[in-house]
């Protein structure tokens, strides 16, 4: 119905003129036949052709040489997305509130397409699900900086540039993980337990877990002896680890279930003694007791 007007013209009247459709050049060609119902629903599948009667009231006469197409427009797939995990920074207010601005959401385009081309295709990014529904509205800029700490859901809408039919049923969170709490600095002491007395000993790095971490046990601990945390310094057995003589620092990474990370640092230090195992002095004074009471006793200054 919503053609009459069109097919009708401003020459003449609805109330002199009935507009019926029909799928047949036949059927509206037949007066006694009434016509399709509106709303239609097409019976096939993409579309098809309808016939346009137009009948005179008065004089029953009728035009059946006009007709048009229904054309169903596919609307364009929206392939699901994983979420954006991102750990927390310093790229807006501090690496604690949850909130980052580095967040790609162009990133996801080419598997929400698959395999339709984004000449044709354009997919944009919204905060909620009435502004994925309006055409009007551009989207969300990517690099995207979170509104809501820790994260937020996106809504996806796929439209095709030809026909301007879109689909707005995808949709994917963002999340913005936790770094550690880790206390920056350790400092462990331990004798030299062994015959060499070179300030070397042995040490389970491990042990020192839970003075880093208070979440130590869901936490992953790595070891390393350069400050630049380069692999070539990964310690590869913390449970045996030989330090250098007397004071050496360790580099710790420690790193969450999201791969998320911070570092502290081990101070070894090692107690060693100075004195050497043959070292010996010899001290002699004479017996000061009387000839008659000597008792192999005397005094010896403090000073020697």
């Amino acid at each position: 119905e919503s053609q009459n007007s069109t097919i009708l013209g401003v020459n003449q009247s609805s109330e002199d003129f009935t507009v019926s459709y029909h799928l047949s050049k036949e059927d509206a060609d037949d007066t006694t036949k009434s016509g399709l119902v509106s709303p239609y629903t097409n019976t096939t599948k993409g579309g098809e052709k309808i016939y346009i009667r137009v009948l005179n009231n008065t004089t029953k006469c009728i035009n059946t040489e006009n007709s048009f197409d229904i054309k169903i427009n596919i609307l364009p797939k929206a392939n699901e997305v994983n979420t954006i995990l991102k750990c927390d920074d310093d790229s807006v207010g501090d690496d604690k509130d949850g909130i980052i601005s580095s967040f790609d959401l162009s990133s996801q385009t080419t598997i929400i397409l698959g395999d339709q081309s984004p000449d044709d295709y354009t997919v944009t990014y919204h905060i909620s699900q009435a502004d994925a529904n309006d055409t009007t509205s551009t989207g969300l800029a990517s690099p995207y900086t979170n509104s809501v700490a820790g994260g937020e859901k996106i809504y996806v809408r796929v439209l095709n540039k030809t026909s301007g039919c879109f689909r707005s049923t995808t949709s994917f969170d963002l999340k913005v993980a936790q770094l550690p709490t880790v206390k920056s600095l350790v400092t462990v002491e331990q004798c030299d337990d062994d015959e060499t007395n070179d300030g070397k000993s042995i040490f389970n790095l491990t042990k020192n877990e839970s003075l880093i971490s208070s979440d130590y046990e869901n936490e992953t601990f790595e070891y390393y002896t350069a400050s630049d945390f380069n692999s070539g310094s990964l310690i590869a057995d913390p449970t045996n680890f030989t330090n250098e003589a007397f004071n050496q620092s360790i580099y710790v990474k420690i790193i969450t279930s999201n791969n998320c990370y911070r570092t502290s640092q081990i101070d070894i230090k090692v107690g060693a003694s100075l004195i050497s195992e043959s070292f010996m002095l010899y001290y002699a004074i004479c017996d000061d007791s009387t000839a008659l009471n000597q008792d192999g006793i005397a005094t010896f200054s403090s000073d020697i």
